[in-house]
């Protein structure tokens, strides 16, 4: 066989994290980021078309930008790099987590209004006042439909003036994105549709880093009562341009009383890190739980950073199947200095707006026909020239003339609407008058009628926890002939039981919290397509019956524990839960078929696993002839699909950071892959079974091997918990799955072997399945 430790060149050309970044900074407006389209591992970048205003812009504005970086005005570029030449963020920015791992594209950070320091924040009299002018209707100005409205004193979105266009002394810059607050706000509802969680929904977060005061009891009432009753009133008064209505589909709660609901606030706590970057909050977000792709995330971020930033689909085809109607989770981030401000504009982007080919589209993700919400000069000096078209309306509306991005109802066939993506199509807009309105706070220090709780709107505890079997005592194995491994003769012990899961909860989800740790429970794959789940391992779905006589091989948990994927041994790769479907990569994108095309395999060849990047917007799916397919974010860091191998391929494990692999064949052989580091194999060794399986350490630094008889290869740090070898088995060892100190092995009838710090939560000893099982995944 070929050398074990093969750290071979790239096979074909090297994946790139796919994303639709569609803008870029503006002067003197807000911001929005397509980073979070990245997140997903989203589409190519816009090409516009020759003839736009947009489209004759030559000059590399990011060099610019980058050596002058304003914090002054959140212009700060942490964490992003040039896009690369060729790849999905050809001319603008990439983006990666703290962890290396790539979370795609942005068109980078756009500066705050004028006069607006974003380091100062918002105090908690800025709040308190937005509250009150919220609660009685008024400002020091009263905004009036048909009047332009221009913020004259950013720290403070209640003071508003009436302004009769964008002709006066401001220009440009008095086109500020968002401007209208609570007078706007008196005049929208947050509203209570069906069951407040079915359905795609946009959640309300207050997100606060550990170096920072949660401030969350004055926050949240003003979120509910002001900042998210303005963004509906945005939709649905743009709505009513062209005479429907739009409401915003908010996650919602009953309220205090359990009269009524309210708006659903989470609270998120980041790291102190975590407000450094859009990018670092994404992250974070997604790590406790945010990551549904049946959600858009409106985060207030209580932080002095940025203005505002948002996620952004590069898809311009009509239809549900749009990649901004539900692809993945979608982010919209605003910072202290904006709140009142910039929501309606970041949830807009959120949505798909604007696309590339519309009519009035700037070069990144804007338009140039004021006055109009998304409107503004996004490339500084370049060769965009504003247009005054829609003279006499508010600028805190969507779409002047309705003919770019948003048209409620169905428009005219010559609109280009009428064959392109329209936001008001989205899920996440009721089309409809509102069935009830949410309960507000009232004003600190006010009485009157019950007000709704000013805490962080935690749901009901429905889920219900499932009974665990008897572990057993077992014994303790010494691995197969020719154990190569540190342990010998571990102290884990054998635990096989028939315990079943609980009953689904029927009270309201809870919101997302941390990841359940190792031993919360897992799943068991059987090679006909069920899934079992055991624990606090909830069932999402299951491919059973696959059709053709394709074989079940891998099942792979999502970062979160609320999903998974499965693959077959033809390529084909099924998401559920909260896991979502990187498109292909290039040339064969197509995001419909998130699996390994047909003619991609060789005669005879098969895909055996499929692991997941730590972001969990990306995979590679593994055959046997050693071959990676990579998905999403997931990178292309070599393979050994030109080689002759003495044993075919078996498996695959990704390395913690994502940016590397392992493959190991049948007879141990270990190949290794960007940063996964080779520490031994038993490719030289004499086996009294095949490898079957591997895990490999959290920490990156040691992984183990396992046999068809229970044998267990450690090697690195990887400690030696117990293995099977010695056991007499019913069935072979089919899988392995590790936890911090230990593992969990499962044979083909369902038995479940645990070792060191995993916990038993059941079998299918006493009901063995009549397909075997070929995969374990733990929940964590």
């Amino acid at each position: 066989m070929a050398a074990d430790n093969w750290n071979g060149g790239a096979w074909g050309a090297g994946t790139e994290s796919r994303t639709g970044a569609l803008r870029r900074t503006r002067s003197g407006m807000l911001a929005v980021t397509g980073l979070l389209a990245a997140i997903a591992g989203g589409v190519g970048p816009i090409v516009l078309p020759a003839g736009t205003p947009a489209a004759t812009a030559s000059a590399d504005h990011r060099l610019a930008e980058m050596a002058s970086p304003s914090p002054f005005r959140g212009l700060v570029y942490d964490g992003l790099s040039l896009g690369r030449k060729g790849s999905a963020c050809n001319g603008a920015f990439e983006a990666r987590s703290r962890t290396g791992a790539s979370l795609g594209c942005s068109h980078g950070p756009d500066p705050a209004p004028p006069g607006t320091d974003v380091r100062r924040g918002r105090t908690d009299g800025q709040v308190e006042a937005d509250l009150r002018s919220a609660a009685d209707g008024t400002s020091d100005t009263t905004a009036t439909p048909g009047a332009t409205s221009v913020r004259t004193t950013p720290d403070t979105p209640a003071a508003l003036v009436a302004s009769p266009a964008l002709t006066g002394s401001l220009g440009d810059e008095a086109d500020a994105v968002g401007a209208g607050g609570a007078a706007s706000a008196a005049l929208g509802s947050v509203g209570c549709i069906g069951d407040g969680t079915a359905g795609s929904r946009v959640q309300a977060i207050y997100a606060v880093p550990a170096d920072r005061t949660d401030r969350s009891a004055t926050v949240i009432p003003a979120i509910r009562s002001s900042y998210a009753p303005r963004v509906d009133w945005q939709f649905n008064t743009s709505a009513a341009e062209t005479g429907g209505e739009a409401h915003v589909n908010f996650v919602t709660e009953p309220d205090a009383a359990g009269t009524g609901c309210q708006l659903s606030v989470a609270v998120a706590h980041l790291t102190a890190a975590g407000d450094d970057s859009f990018s670092n909050t994404a992250a974070e977000l997604k790590a406790l739980g945010y990551n549904r792709p049946d959600r858009k995330y409106l985060v207030w971020t209580d932080a002095a950073v940025l203005c505002g930033v948002g996620s952004l689909y590069s898809d311009a085809k009509p239809g549900l199947t749009n990649l901004n109607n539900g692809y993945a989770p979608m982010f919209a981030r605003v910072d202290a200095a904006c709140w009142g401000y910039a929501e309606g504009h970041e949830l807009m982007h959120t949505l798909g707006a604007v696309q590339s080919g519309a009519p009035h589209a700037t070069a990144a993700g804007h338009c140039y026909d004021e006055p109009d919400e998304m409107c503004y000069d996004d490339d500084g000096n370049g060769p965009v020239t504003m247009l005054t078209v829609c003279t006499g309306r508010s600028d805190s509306l969507f779409d002047c003339n309705h003919d770019d991005y948003f048209y409620a109802g169905t428009p005219p066939a010559l609109n280009w609407l009428a064959t392109h993506w329209n936001t008001y199509s989205s899920n996440w807009l009721l089309r409809a008058p509102l069935p009830a309105v949410a309960t507000v706070p009232l004003p600190l220090g006010s009485t009157g009628p019950s007000g709704s709780s000013t805490g962080t709107g935690s749901t009901g505890t429905g889920t219900g926890t499932g009974t665990t079997g008897t572990g057993g005592t077992g014994t303790t194995g010494t691995g197969g002939a020719g154990t190569t491994g540190t342990g010998g003769t571990g102290s884990g012990g054998l635990g096989i039981g028939s315990g079943t899961t609980g009953p689904i909860g029927t009270g309201l989800p809870p919101l997302p919290t941390l990841p359940i740790g190792p031993g919360s429970g897992y799943w068991m794959l059987t090679a006909d397509g069920h899934v079992h789940p055991f624990g606090g391992a909830a069932f999402y779905g299951q491919p059973y019956p696959l059709a053709g006589g394709a074989r079940a091989v891998d099942l792979e948990p999502t970062p979160s524990g609320d999903g998974y994927w499965t693959v077959d041994d033809r390529g084909r790769v099924r998401a559920y839960g909260d896991a979502w479907e990187p498109h292909l990569p290039p040339p064969a994108q197509a995001p419909t078929l998130p699996s390994v095309a047909g003619d991609r395999l060789d005669p005879g060849e098969r895909a055996v696993s499929l692991s997941a990047t730590p972001s969990g917007d990306g995979y590679w799916v593994f055959t046997t002839r050693g071959r990676a397919v990579p998905f999403g974010d997931a990178g292309f860091f070599g393979d050994v699909s030109g080689l002759d191998l003495n044993r075919p391929v078996v498996g695959s494990v990704a390395t913690p950071t994502g940016q590397g692999y392992y493959l190991f064949a049948s007879d141990g052989g270990i190949f290794t892959f960007g940063d996964a580091g080779f520490l031994g194999s038993t490719g030289a060794l004499r086996l009294n079974q095949p490898v079957v399986a591997m895990a490999a350490m959290q920490s990156g630094t040691g992984y183990w091997l396992v046999a068809a008889d229970g044998g267990l290869f450690a090697f690195g740090a990887a400690g030696f918990f117990g293995s099977m070898g010695s056991v007499r088995l019913n069935r072979p060892v089919s899988a392995v799955v590790p936890a911090r100190d230990g593992y969990l092995m499962v044979g083909e009838d369902g038995g479940a072997f645990s070792f060191g710090d995993v916990a038993f939560f059941g079998s299918l000893a006493d009901r063995p399945p009549t397909s075997p099982v070929v995969s374990v995944a733990l929940r964590g």
